[in-house]
């Protein structure tokens, strides 16, 4: 997890490890003797290090778009992507996104709309807003070009220590260490350090302070990408492959494991993060199809999924029909549950009938037509779906009383599931799919599937 997006109050931490006294370094230890000696490592093991990264490095680093660009944009922009999305989602985003807005200056000059639809599906939507405000922070102050500072690249909005080491250090050669969750790991397990809670900030900047005493003075940016690349592939959260990492003849930890005097190394070094319980939320969603386009409307700028279209949807008290029907299977024996889930359906429908006559002036030929579970990080909602079909003058009535606290409109159904793009969260998508019956994901069949289906139905 990346520093920019901190969202650390989702966590806690289990107890202190069960390893022998004295086996792992105590971190302010660690701290005090490099604020003492300057170095926790020698000089030739400091050289040792360096040169058996890099070398692994060199010969097995991920061919990433980003890395073909060195620009000071083009690795900000990655990076901010990057911030709690995996690698493989981002590279086509990156790819998109790079195509329409290729500089500081055409994000800064974009309209809002348009980097919510480049941004559309890759979550956590107040990266892509940041994102834009630093773009105009940098051409009103800098000119167009990120500063080569630290100290001045965290002044510009969305940059956090972490994105602006990874720009100084790749970018503008500059020797500061990058510290992600990869690094806190890669650090704390080389030099056995015991106790480090990843998402404590005190914890976090004596790693830092660690990291910078052995970061390589004249390939800064590669030594980070290093760190970063051998956590995300090697030295992992869980099953780390210890055998193959080139960082393993010195690793404290490895060999105190080896040695039968460290229970594991995984969720002792550092500590394992504990999620804590998720909520969850009933909603139910109403898919208004009139013509080949849907109705939908525009969710409040503040907020989750601020600015993003939706259909018109509502929370709905307990689990959606086949959730209600499931877990009344599961309970089988109990007349009062069975009782109750089927209380929470006809809940749902009835909230689902209210949607329709609000929406399209009645609920007639309301459709049922499934169940999507989306995950936030911290909210799963569980989405009973309907859908009404309707001429098109009824679907521009529904647009017009959906008007109103916020904006409404009607959209070609190709285009919230197709390549055009559009300011649809992930979520909603699903519940398109759930409306159309999942027609086949390949763009092009897709888009055929849909056309097919919309011209049958007007037929």
């Amino acid at each position: 997890m990346r520093d920019d997006d901190d969202d650390s109050s989702l966590f806690s931490f289990e107890g202190e490890p069960a390893a022998p006294a004295g086996e792992l370094s105590d971190l302010e230890d660690l701290r005090r003797d490099l604020r003492e000696k300057k170095s926790v490592l020698t000089a030739e093991e400091t050289r040792v290090v360096q040169a058996a990264l890099l070398a692994w490095y060199d010969g097995s680093k991920r061919d990433l778009p980003w890395r073909q660009n060195t620009q000071p944009y083009a690795v900000w922009v990655s990076e901010t992507m990057l911030q709690q999305t995996r690698v493989a989602t981002v590279i086509e985003y990156y790819k998109r996104w790079m195509r329409v807005f290729p500089t500081v200056s055409s994000l800064a000059g974009a309209s809002l709309e348009s980097v919510r639809e480049q941004w559309a599906g890759l979550g956590f939507y107040r990266r892509a807003e940041l994102l834009q405000k630093g773009a105009q922070h940098v051409v009103k102050c800098h000119g167009g070009s990120l500063p080569r500072a630290v100290k001045d690249l965290l002044k510009v909005p969305g940059i956090g220590q972490y994105t602006a080491a990874a720009v100084a250090s790749i970018c503008y050669n500059t020797a500061a260490p990058a510290v992600d969750g990869n690094v806190i790991r890669v650090t704390a397990r080389y030099l056995g350090a015991g106790g480090v809670r990843p998402d404590s900030q005190k914890d976090r900047t004596a790693i830092s302070d660690l990291a910078a005493s052995f970061i390589h003075p004249s390939r800064p940016g590669d030594w980070n990408q290093a760190v970063m690349d051998l956590g995300s592939t090697i030295c992992t959260p869980t099953s780390p492959k210890c055998g193959g990492c080139p960082l393993q003849p010195g690793c404290r930890a490895a060999s105190l494991a080896a040695a039968g005097r460290l229970p594991a190394i995984e969720g002792v070094v550092p500590l394992k993060k504990r999620k804590l319980a998720q909520r969850e939320e009933a909603w139910v969603t109403l898919v208004v199809v009139g013509g080949g386009r849907v109705a939908m409307t525009k969710r409040p700028e503040a907020g989750l999924l601020g600015g993003l279209w939706e259909f018109p949807s509502c929370v709905a008290p307990g689990p959606g029909p086949e959730a209600a029907a499931k877990k009344a299977k599961k309970k089988s024996n109990s007349d009062g549950a069975r009782a109750a889930d089927g209380s929470a359906a006809r809940e749902h429908l009835q909230r689902a009938q209210q949607l329709a006559v609000k929406v399209a002036g009645s609920s007639g030929d309301l459709r049922h037509c499934g169940e999507v579970v989306h995950v936030f990080s911290h909210v799963v909602t569980r989405i009973a779906v309907y859908r009404r079909d309707v001429s098109s003058g009824v679907l521009e009535k529904a647009v017009g009383r959906l008007q109103g606290a916020t904006a409404a409109s009607a959209f070609e159904a190709v285009a919230v599931l197709g390549d055009a793009t559009l300011a649809v969260s992930e979520q909603m998508r699903k519940v398109m799919r759930a409306a159309l019956g999942d027609p086949p994901k390949e763009p092009a069949s897709r888009q055929a599937a849909l056309t097919d289906f919309f011209a049958a139905k007007q037929s």
